[in-house]
């Protein structure tokens, strides 16, 4: 996972692994157990591909390198070769409402389907044999969806502000 590729090579590894995280159901439950690998993939490697992708098409020499530690920085990219190459720094951010995914998670391992976007409600523990999710299938107002995402990404983004970065770091 940490080679440094293209961005046109890490996107291709990015939609390899994808395939194959969704080929059987070993592998999507693998893919959806929230381990820290596939959290690490999903959460900040498909997306830098697709932004590096989208970003640096055509351009030679720039190199992606994820960082699976826990550095302050999720990936480096690099232009250039030899001793004038330029590194920066880069930290995917992610903004979601962790609990409501873990609860859509729950209810499409189970069931194998899951409204994305309709009220959850849940009663009882973890684990408890008396659990119980609740997820309508039912329409949501884009416009309601839209506000509530930007709340998350400017909550987000507001977290991630008060962290200390140095000088080669990007967020995106």
């Amino acid at each position: 996972m940490e080679q440094p590729r293209s961005p046109a090579e890490l996107l291709a590894w990015v939609m390899k692994k994808c395939a194959e995280l969704g080929a059987g159901p070993d592998a999507k439950a693998f893919a959806r157990s929230g381990a820290s690998l596939p959290k690490k993939f999903y959460d900040e490697i498909y997306p830098l591909a697709i932004y590096a992708e989208r970003e640096f098409r055509g351009q030679d020499g720039v190199l992606i390198q994820p960082n699976l530690d826990n550095s302050n920085f999720d990936a480096r990219i690099t232009f250039g070769d030899g001793p004038h190459s330029i590194g920066l720094f880069v930290e995917v951010t992610y903004a979601k409402d962790g609990y409501d995914e873990s609860l859509r998670m729950e209810v499409l391992s189970s069931r194998g389907h899951v409204n994305l976007v309709a009220r959850c409600s849940v009663s009882g523990r973890r684990g408890a044999p008396d659990r119980r999710i609740q997820i309508e299938n039912e329409a949501v107002s884009h416009t309601a969806l839209v506000d509530e995402y930007l709340a998350l990404v400017e909550q987000t983004l507001r977290k991630k502000a008060r962290r200390r970065y140095g000088r080669s770091h990007s967020g995106g």
